[in-house]
């Protein structure tokens, strides 16, 4: 995993490469606006919904910040995979350069990009920051982001009800993401059916609210790994009732052990 940083030394992007297309993924989302490009083969994705989506050579795939999928190889052969992950702070900045008139991200209307020229030049530069070839990568980055956010994302989404309701489980949860939350407190305090919560939590966001806690905590424990904390403390303080639960789960969402992120 590479680790890409700002002038004043803020992380704005990670680039994780697999030579190997890792098979054993689960469900999950990533707290950064994901985008993946494969060399050789063929991924199938599936978001929300199952509805499931091919990335091919030529391609790039989107995720967009928390949005749940599951990615599996369809070739043998699929190799050479990059993605690119992107602060969503920094995206929001960028799209407000843009005056895409947003105080929040705003989302890609797509799953798969399929433009050869964009995606050439998005695999470059991951094959130039894996390689250590160049050290401008925000310059070139913001290049290819501002003809994607400019042609692809939704400029125009309308609020329901249910996303709102989805929208505030989720204020709860990171508001008490440092306490043992169940789902009763959380049904209690939005003064919602406990099966409501889920089902609406779970069209929006693609896993139920106690999933989704798990998948913070792991996502959080990146920061953890990358302050030198060990691995035990790692796996205590992220929620996990022991390290190996934790290096298991962490693998199925990075498709790297902690230890291996870690160094």
């Amino acid at each position: 995993m590479k680790h890409l940083y700002l002038k004043n030394n803020k992380l704005f992007a990670q680039l994780n490469y697999s030579e190997n297309f890792f098979d054993d993924y689960m469900k999950h989302s990533h707290d950064m606006l994901a985008l993946s490009v494969v060399k050789k083969g063929q991924i199938k994705i599936n978001y929300l919904k199952d509805e499931f989506e091919i990335l091919n050579i030529n391609n790039i795939a989107i995720f967009n910040p928390n949005e749940v999928h599951l990615s599996k190889k369809v070739k043998e052969n699929t190799k050479d995979y990059y993605t690119l992950y992107l602060d969503v702070n920094w995206c929001i900045d960028l799209q407000n350069e843009l005056k895409l008139n947003t105080n929040s991200f705003l989302e890609f209307n797509t799953h798969v990009i399929k433009d050869e020229v964009i995606s050439n030049e998005l695999l470059n530069i991951c094959e130039d920051i894996n390689n250590n070839i160049s050290h401008k990568y925000e310059q070139k980055i913001k290049s290819v982001m501002v003809k994607l956010f400019n042609d692809y994302t939704n400029k125009n989404n309308t609020i329901i009800k249910e996303k709102e309701l989805a929208n505030n489980i989720k204020l709860y949860i990171y508001d008490n993401i440092d306490n043992k939350i169940n789902l009763d407190d959380i049904s209690k305090y939005l003064a919602y059916d406990s099966r409501h919560i889920i089902r609406v939590f779970k069209k929006q966001f693609g896993l139920s609210p106690m999933a989704y806690i798990q998948n913070i905590k792991i996502n959080s424990s990146k920061n953890l790994l990358l302050n030198d904390n060990s691995l035990c403390d790692t796996a205590n303080k992220s929620g996990f009732y022991d390290q190996s639960h934790f290096s298991k789960n962490f693998k199925k969402v990075f498709a790297i052990t902690p230890g291996k992120y870690k160094s």
